[in-house]
């Protein structure tokens, strides 16, 4: 393993001292160091991926699903999904966690919160993509809020207001997660909770 000096410092503890772990392309749109920090020991790209490149590298990501998947497979993805989202419903009601607003980030078809709602029928929901197509299919389908952001440049405009925040299998995708997290923690209501990926809990 080679040891390099990083174009940026590490998102999380500033260091600038590394390992190199690869070379990543991503989407032919950008070529970055895959570097795992000396210091806190997360691995994460460098230099980081530019917000233009993460925009498009997801919308890319997007239709090669929808193009690779069938729809036969994809109607079944959207039944796990549903499936999921009932039996983490009834966890959290277990838990005496009721929520009445939930964020999720990375919603893919929504069929997680329908599920979600349908333990929770009076819940409100928004929720986060950076693709538009996303946002159209869970507007159009579930009738939820949405907002086209990144998770990690999503701008807080107002504090507090959820009591439920999802981040399913996203935050491998991220390119700051220190951000993202300062973000969760100002939009959390207070006794709020967050879930980086329901499947762990």
């Amino acid at each position: 393993m080679q040891k390099i000096h990083r174009e940026e410092p590490c998102r999380i503890c500033q260091s600038r001292e590394g390992t190199l772990l690869a070379l990543i392309d991503y989407w032919n749109l950008q070529t970055s160091n895959l570097v795992k920090c000396d210091s806190c020991r997360l691995s994460q790209l460098d230099p980081m991926l530019s917000i233009e490149n993460q925009e498009v590298g997801c919308e890319a990501y997007f239709y090669k699903e929808q193009i690779e998947i069938s729809p036969k497979e994809q109607k079944r993805n959207m039944i796990r999904n549903f499936r999921r989202g009932v039996v983490f419903g009834y966890s959290l009601k277990l838990k005496n966690i009721c929520p009445q607003n939930i964020l999720e980030f990375g919603p893919g078809s929504g069929y997680f919160l329908e599920g979600i709602k349908f333990v929770f029928p009076t819940v409100k929901i928004t929720v986060v993509d950076v693709v538009q197509a996303v946002l159209d299919f869970n507007k159009h389908e579930h009738g939820y809020n949405t907002i086209k952001s990144l998770a990690d440049d999503f701008k807080v405009e107002t504090e507090g207001v959820y009591d439920l925040i999802i981040a399913r299998d996203i935050i491998e995708h991220v390119s700051d997660v220190g951000r993202m997290i300062v973000n969760v923690k100002k939009l959390l209501c207070v006794g709020g909770f967050s879930f980086p990926n329901p499947k762990w809990t």
